[in-house]
């Protein structure tokens, strides 16, 4: 099951799939509005917070928005098989 969370205007696009491995989280920016980090609108992978462990709730969903939204967070961007990636 994946959360996919988008903004109207679609300038935030976020996909999180639920109940990920502990410790290898992340999550999948297709669109533009991502805190901190210039994504061109391309997917690219960031590890985060587990976010949803087997259901999904309002919190969870508020909790993803704020992380992906916050410009003061360090991100780890991430490959396929959530190996961190130099910036």
């Amino acid at each position: 099951m994946v959360l996919q969370v988008m903004s109207t205007d679609k300038h935030f696009i976020v996909k999180y799939q639920i109940d990920q491995p502990r410790g290898s989280e992340y999550i999948v920016i297709l669109g533009r509005g991502f805190g901190g980090a210039k994504t061109g609108g391309t997917w690219r992978r960031f590890l985060c917070p587990r976010f949803a462990a087997d259901s999904v709730t309002p919190r969870c969903v508020r909790q993803l928005i704020e992380w992906c939204l916050d410009e003061h967070l360090t991100r780890q961007e991430t490959d396929w098989q959530s190996h961190p990636i130099g910036l």
